[in-house]
């Protein structure tokens, strides 16, 4: 519980050094705080959590990795950081989708999710050509495809989540699609952020979502560790 509590208060005491910096314009220094969120709750995660999945275990490392680039950011060739960073990323959401697929039962799915499902893809696809028209405008033809490959990755893994959901109905199912969301929504808004309108609210928000994320997904993850400590108690 002491563990909790001293995570609680270090991401407390991080939000509101982002918040000052964003609200000075400082992004560069608001970005290097919030890159301490994901290592220090994957840290967490590890020394508190016994059962872990690979997967998941990995998605955290991979994010937390592309997460400290930021220091290193500056000193590193034009783009460089942009895709090294993002390959990262997209490496990350892809075992985050794993994890969840191998739990899934894909007959259940097809059978009884079948409209679901096709709802899911086809809001998928038309907010992929939404974000495609928007980053064409900017990018050369590499970037346009690398986030176009990003952004469906990353839509990916709202649409499992919520079907893993369905397909498990508990509390635990319920946490990690809300953290899935709340990831989701974070990239959204920086990707508004990037390509629309450069506004502290938007990335402050942006953090806000990103915390959250992680915080739910740790809660969802701990549910099962939970249990699983008391059954060895017993």
């Amino acid at each position: 519980m002491r563990k909790i509590q001293i995570l609680v208060g270090f991401i407390v005491l991080l939000s509101v050094l982002f918040v000052f910096f964003e609200m000075k314009d400082l992004h560069l220094s608001a970005a290097m705080v919030k890159a301490f969120v994901v290592p220090v709750i994957t840290g967490v995660y590890f020394f508190t959590i016994s059962k872990r999945s690979a997967y998941f275990s990995a998605f955290l490392i991979l994010f937390s990795v592309s997460e400290l680039l930021t220091f290193i950011g500056p000193y590193l060739p034009v783009n460089c950081e942009y895709f090294i960073g993002n390959s990262l990323y997209l490496t990350a959401y892809s075992c985050f989708v794993l994890d969840l697929l191998n739990k899934l039962n894909f007959r259940y799915v097809v059978k009884e999710l079948r409209v679901t499902l096709m709802i899911l893809l086809a809001l998928n696809a038309y907010l992929l050509y939404v974000l495609y028209t928007i980053v064409s405008l900017d990018l050369n033809t590499i970037s346009v495809y690398f986030e176009f490959l990003y952004n469906a990755v990353v839509l990916s893994v709202l649409t499992v989540s919520f079907l893993n959901y369905l397909y498990r109905d508990n509390k635990k199912a319920l946490l990690l699609f809300v953290g899935a969301t709340c990831l989701v929504f974070s990239e959204l808004l920086q990707f508004a952020f990037f390509y629309i309108a450069e506004v502290s609210l938007l990335n402050i928000l942006t953090y806000g979502f990103f915390v959250l994320a992680f915080v739910f997904m740790y809660a969802s993850v701990s549910i099962g560790a939970t249990k699983h400590l008391v059954a060895q108690n017993a």
